[in-house]
């Protein structure tokens, strides 16, 4: 009796434990972990090269770094022009010493234009090509090899880095968001009207472009594998942002991948550590993906306007997400 006593208290112990985990205050278990950020801006973008060198930005002010034990600020980037409202929306890194930053600002009597910074390894330096009123605000960067970049903006330019130089490329009628690169001859580029652009070498070919999709578009491209590749598309419908995902095999091209989620509004970004292992970000949501389905993780409590800007898969264990008022999330494996 005695015995049975102890199991029964053990099993409401258990209870008790799990109903503080899963319901605390009305507030559903999150497996993120809110961190520390140093600072209070919008982060837009993340970058990670290992688990202990990791970048973000956003506001020109919020340039911040991870070594692995805490987040610290940066320097504010030297730039070659006095620019009022600056942020950055997306960065790659190359090596600890070779990052990129692209973003906009506004020229005095000019309007809004394209800023790109360059990290040299101790500092952000302006690395935009001139003349700076000609650059269009740019929206997406990727580096295919080291010597060797591209951007994408809004207005439809296409930058191209080669010879230690940025100049423009192409230009095609959209605005790009997202650009992703398997090697040197097999890229692609997606943006608003509906459009994917794919580069094979020597030329950007137009995969898809439907001029008449009016606010809606491809916003983030991933590919785990040069076979595997997983495009978030956007649209606003009577005032309201949703979104659906488009999945990629060599043998089918892109087709539309479990657009039930779109119920749920408008995603960012996406990030996979390999095919078996995905995340999905956006306004409070986040969704994993297990290379069978997509399943939504619930998202710990933030400021009531936060919302989720980016999110890098480093590994299933170690993923970072970052947003609005300088917010960092950290999911470290499932508890």
């Amino acid at each position: 009796m005695k015995k049975k006593v102890i199991n029964i208290i053990k099993i409401v112990f258990l209870i008790i434990i799990l109903l503080t985990l899963y319901s605390c205050e009305g507030e559903i278990y999150s497996p993120w972990e809110i961190i520390e950020s140093p600072v209070n801006n919008a982060l837009y973008a993340i970058c990670a090269l290992e688990k202990n060198d990791i970048f973000a930005t956003g506001y020109i002010e919020s340039f911040i770094k991870y070594d692995g034990s805490k987040w610290y600020k940066l320097e504010t980037p030297k730039l070659n022009y006095e620019y009022k409202g600056v942020l950055f929306e997306d960065i790659f890194f190359i090596n600890d010493n070779d990052g990129w930053a692209v973003g906009e600002g506004i020229l005095e009597n000019i309007g809004v234009r394209g800023i790109i910074a360059h990290w040299n390894g101790t500092e952000w330096v302006d690395a935009t090509p001139k003349p700076y009123s000609d650059v269009y605000p740019l929206m997406c960067i990727f580096f295919p090899t080291p010597d060797e970049g591209w951007a994408g903006s809004e207005g439809g330019r296409i930058y191209h880095y080669v010879n230690g130089e940025w100049s423009l490329h192409d230009e095609f009628p959209a605005n790009f968001y997202s650009i992703w690169f398997n090697s040197p001859t097999d890229g692609w580029m997606g943006g608003d009207p509906e459009c994917l652009l794919h580069w094979n070498g020597y030329f950007w070919q137009i995969y898809y472009y439907n001029p008449g999709a009016i606010n809606c578009g491809y916003f983030d491209i991933c590919f785990p594998d040069s076979d595997h590749g997983w495009v978030l598309w956007f649209s606003y419908l009577q005032g309201y942002l949703i979104s659906a995902i488009y999945h990629y095999t060599k043998d089918e091209g892109w087709k539309l991948d479990t657009p039930d989620i779109a119920l749920q509004g408008g995603f960012n970004a996406i990030s996979f550590s390999n095919y078996n292992d995905g995340w999905l970000v956006g306004g409070k949501w986040s969704y994993h993906w297990d290379g069978n389905t997509w399943t939504e993780v619930p998202v710990p409590t933030l400021y009531d306007k936060a919302g989720l800007n980016d999110v890098f898969a480093i590994s299933p264990d170690d993923v970072w997400a970052v947003g609005d008022w300088g917010t960092i999330l950290h999911f470290t494996g499932w508890k």
